[in-house]
C-alpha cells in the first residue's frame, strides 16, 4: 500500500511504515506501527492510523514530533489537512481531523491539529428509543467548485434493540446517508434503505464530486453492490405524517370504541394515519399495549400481504384496511380490565418528516368483560330421497360463523383450562319421515298453503314443511331429556339443491330452530335462526327487501344493514382479517346477503346471553305420566293448520312451560266426542309471512282403552271462541 507524499511514497510493509525517496528508492524514515495498525492515511502534514485497540494516532513523516493519540476509541476518521479560510479581511488556518467516537455516545467529533481542540459535530438522537450506529466518514463538496467548501458525509443505522428474552434471529434496521457541515448543524438526508444490524454500508469514498460505497448482502438482498451518488444530490423530501386515531374491534365496532369487549376473543386494533402532502410509501408503526400485572408490550403491524409497512395517503378511506395499520393483541391482554394503548407512527423517523410531534395517539382504558355462554346442539338430520343419501356437511361452518359473529370468547378455569363461550355438541339423526316432507309430498304440507274462495293459492309456504317437522322432532327430543332451556337445538336439514325441495328454516320455540344445510347457507343461516331463539326479530327497516317482513324496530339502520350510513360502524372478520363496510353487509336478522352482525344486535345478544333467566335457570323437573307431544303450525289466515309431529311419551318427561292462550288443543275419540281441552298459547313464526306455531304436551285421557288404535286419536286446535275447529291437513 502506498500513500503519495510529494516526491516520496509512504509504503506500508507489514507493521512498518517507510518513507521512500522515489528518485533512488532509499528509505527516508521508518515508523513501527502498533500491532495490527490499519486504515493509514496522509494529509500532507501528518500520517494517521487506527491502532488494533481502536485508538486513532498521528505521526509526522520525519519523526520530528512524537506519536500522539487523538482519541482512545474511534471506528473511522477522515483527515482534511491544512486549509486557509478567509472571511472578508481575516483568514484562519485550520487543520481538522473528523472521527466517529465509539466511547460513550456514538458521535462525530472534530479535532484541530493547530491548537489540539475538540468540537462535537454531531450526536445522533434517534426517535422511539432506538439505537444509532454511525459509519463511513468522508469529505466532499456539495458545490460545483470544491473551493467553496466541503461537507461531511456519513451513514447512520437505526434499530430497536432486540428484547432479551426471547431474542431475535435478525434485527431489522434503517440506514441513512446523511451530510452535515464541518462545524455541525442539522444533517441533511440524501438516501436511505432497509437492512439489518449485521450488514452496514461501508467504505464511503469521494472523488470530490461523487460518493461511492458498498452495500453488503442482506436477507432481503443476497448480493453486495457498489453505489454512487452525486455529493450535491438533493435532500430527500420530508412529508409530515399524523396519527389520527385508534379503534379496537372484535368483530363490530363504533368509531368511539363503545361496543363492549369480551375476554379471550380475537382482538384487533386499527391505527389511523394520514400524510400532509403526497403518498408516503414504506411507513411502519408500533403499538404499545399495557395493563396491570402484564406490563407493556410493543407490537408490529399485521396488515395482510404488506408485512409491516403501508403507504400513507393524504385522504385515507376507513373502508380500506391497508390505509391504516392493523395489530393483533396477545391473548393475555384480552383479559385486562385497564388496557391502555399507545400507537406511534413512523417510530424510527424513516421516511423522513419535518416533525415527529404528531406521530403518537393513545386510547383507553379498555375493560374486557367475561364471556357469556351459549350451548348449542347441532342436530344433523340424514335422509334418503330419490335413491340419494343426504347428510349435513356444514356443522363446522356453523360453529365457526357463530364463534366469529356472536359476542362469545373464552374463560380460563381454576385448572388453567380454556372453556369456550360457544359450547356445542353434534348428534346424528336418521329420519325416514323427513324425505317426504323435503319434497312436500305429505298432505300435512298443504297446511302451509292458503287459498282464496275460488281455491286459488294465494300463499304457499310448503318450503317450511320439513323444518316444521324437524322442529317438532327436536322439541320432542328435548322433552325426553334433562336439558336446560338455555340449551339451544338447531336442526341441520340437507338441501338437495332441487327445485321445489328447498327446506326453508324457521324457529320453533323452546330454544329450537332448524334450517337448510348447504354451501350457500352454512354459517349465517344457523346464526339467524338461533338469533330468533334469543329473542331477535326481523328488522322493520328491511321490510320488503329480499322477501322479508320485519317486525323488530332494532336495529334502526337502513335496509337492515350492520350500521348507520355515516360509516361510523365497521365489521371485521378476524378469521380472514377482512373489513366489512356497512354499504355491503346486512345484519344477521335480515334476509339480504352477505350477513354479519350490527353493533345494536351484538349488544342485544350479549344482554340476552347474560340475562339472569338464562344464566341462573334451574334444571327442569321431570313429571311422571302418559303424555302426548304435539307440534304444528296455524296458517296466517287462521283457517287451516298442519300438525307436523305427534308422539306419545310415557314415564318421566321434561315438561316445558304450559301457557293458556287463545287457541285450544282438544282430544277427541273416534266418534268425535271431546275427551279433553287444553287452552294453548301460540307463537308467531319467524319467517316472511307470519304464521303461528302451536306446541303442547298434553296428559292423555285416562280412558285411552276406549280407542281402538292411536290412529283414531285426533288432535284439533281452535280459537277458544270458535264454534268450528280449524281444518287439519
Amino acid at each position: 500500500m502506498a500513500l503519495q507524499r510529494r516526491d516520496c511514497d509512504f509504503c506500508l510493509i507489514g507493521t512498518a511504515l517507510e518513507l521512500v525517496n522515489t528518485a533512488d528508492a532509499s528509505t527516508v524514515s521508518n515508523f513501527q506501527l502498533f500491532e495490527f495498525g490499519n486504515s493509514p492515511s496522509y494529509d500532507g502534514s501528518y500520517m494517521y492510523f487506527l491502532n488494533s485497540d481502536g485508538a486513532l494516532r498521528r505521526v509526522t513523516p520525519d519523526a520530528s514530533t512524537p506519536t500522539i493519540t487523538i482519541v482512545d476509541k474511534a471506528s473511522e476518521y477522515v483527515a482534511e489537512g491544512r486549509k486557509v479560510e478567509c472571511f472578508e479581511i481575516s483568514c484562519t488556518i485550520t487543520d481538522y481531523v473528523f472521527y466517529i467516537q465509539t466511547t460513550g455516545n456514538n458521535s462525530i467529533v472534530r479535532y484541530n491539529n493547530v491548537d489540539g481542540s475538540y468540537q462535537l459535530i454531531y450526536l445522533p438522537t434517534p426517535p422511539g428509543g432506538q439505537v444509532a450506529v454511525l459509519s463511513g466518514l468522508s469529505l466532499a463538496s456539495r458545490f460545483f467548485l470544491p473551493s467553496l467548501g466541503q461537507s461531511l458525509f456519513f451513514f447512520e443505522q437505526r434499530y430497536t434493540p432486540c428484547p432479551v428474552p426471547p431474542g431475535c434471529f435478525v434485527t431489522a434496521a434503517t440506514e441513512l446517508l446523511r451530510t452535515i457541515g464541518r462545524s455541525g448543524g442539522t444533517p441533511t438526508d440524501l438516501y436511505f434503505r432497509e437492512t439489518d444490524t449485521a450488514n452496514r454500508a461501508d467504505g464511503i469514498q469521494s472523488d470530490g464530486f461523487n460518493l461511492y460505497w458498498r452495500e453488503q448482502a442482506t436477507f432481503a438482498s443476497l448480493t453486495s453492490t457498489i453505489k454512487r451518488l452525486p455529493a450535491n444530490a438533493e435532500a430527500l423530501p420530508k412529508i409530515n405524517l399524523v396519527a389520527t386515531g385508534i379503534e379496537i374491534t372484535q368483530g363490530i365496532q363504533r368509531s368511539d370504541n363503545s361496543v363492549r369487549l369480551i375476554q379471550l376473543r380475537p382482538t384487533f386494533v386499527r391505527v389511523y394515519v394520514r400524510s400532509e402532502g403526497q403518498d408516503v410509501p414504506g411507513v411502519t408503526a408500533r403499538l404499545e399495549a399495557s395493563a396491570s400485572g402484564l406490563g407493556t408490550i410493543s407490537l408490529t403491524p399485521v396488515n395482510p400481504n404488506l408485512r409491516s409497512r403501508i403507504t400513507v395517503v393524504p385522504n385515507p378511506q376507513k373502508g380500506q384496511l391497508n390505509q391504516s395499520f392493523l395489530f393483533e393483541l396477545p391473548w393475555d391482554y384480552t383479559r385486562a380490565t385497564d388496557l391502555q394503548l399507545r400507537a406511534v407512527v413512523n417510530p424510527y423517523g424513516v421516511p423522513l418528516e419535518p416533525t415527529l410531534a404528531d406521530n403518537a395517539v393513545t386510547a383507553g382504558p379498555f375493560a374486557f368483560q367475561p364471556t357469556p355462554s351459549l350451548t348449542v346442539f347441532f342436530m344433523e338430520f340424514n335422509y334418503r330421497l330419490n335413491n340419494t343419501d343426504y347428510s349435513p356437511q356444514g356443522t363446522l361452518a356453523n360453529v365457526s360463523w357463530i364463534s366469529r359473529v356472536y359476542p362469545l370468547g373464552a374463560r380460563i378455569n381454576n385448572a388453567g383450562e380454556w372453556q369456550f363461550g360457544l359450547n356445542y355438541r353434534v348428534f346424528e339423526i336418521e329420519d325416514a319421515g323427513l324425505a317426504v316432507r323435503v319434497n312436500r309430498q305429505l298432505p300435512e304440507c298443504e297446511g302451509f298453503v292458503v287459498r282464496n274462495g275460488a281455491g286459488v293459492i294465494t300463499t304457499d309456504n310448503r318450503e317450511l314443511c320439513a323444518s316444521a317437522y324437524v322442529n317438532g322432532v327436536l322439541r320432542d327430543w328435548r322433552a325426553r331429556r334433562n336439558l336446560l332451556a338455555s340449551t339451544f337445538l338447531y336442526g341441520e336439514i340437507p338441501d338437495p339443491g332441487v327445485a321445489n325441495q328447498f327446506p326453508r328454516g324457521q324457529e320453533g320455540g323452546s330454544a329450537v330452530s332448524s334450517g337448510p344445510d348447504g354451501t350457500a347457507w352454512n354459517g349465517f343461516y344457523a346464526g339467524h335462526e338461533v338469533g330468533h331463539s334469543l329473542g331477535l326479530g326481523h328488522p322493520t327497516t328491511a321490510n320488503g327487501e329480499c322477501g322479508i317482513v320485519g317486525s323488530d324496530p332494532q336495529p334502526n339502520y337502513p335496509s337492515g344493514r350492520i350500521g348507520p350510513a355515516d360509516g361510523s360502524v365497521f365489521g371485521f372478520d378476524s378469521n380472514t382479517r377482512t373489513l366489512l363496510p356497512v354499504s355491503g353487509w346486512y345484519d344477521l336478522m335480515a334476509y339480504c346477503q352477505p350477513q354479519w352482525i350490527s353493533d345494536v344486535n351484538y349488544e342485544r345478544m350479549y344482554t340476552a346471553l347474560t340475562s339472569p333467566a338464562l344464566m341462573q335457570e334451574p334444571a327442569p323437573q321431570p313429571e311422571q305420566g302418559d303424555w302426548l307431544s304435539v307440534y304444528g303450525m296455524i296458517a296466517p289466515s287462521g283457517e287451516t293448520a298442519a300438525i307436523s309431529f305427534v308422539r306419545r311419551l310415557s314415564g318421566e318427561v321434561m315438561i316445558p312451560p304450559r301457557t293458556a292462550g287463545t287457541y285450544s288443543m282438544r282430544l277427541l275419540d273416534a266418534q268425535g266426542v271431546q275427551l279433553a281441552d287444553y287452552p294453548s298459547a301460540v307463537k308467531n313464526l319467524r319467517m316472511a309471512r307470519n304464521g303461528k306455531t302451536l306446541a303442547r304436551l298434553c296428559p292423555l285421557w285416562q280412558e285411552r282403552a276406549r280407542f281402538k288404535s292411536w290412529r283414531s286419536l285426533v288432535a284439533m286446535c281452535s280459537p277458544a271462541r270458535r264454534s268450528a275447529p280449524l281444518r287439519l291437513r
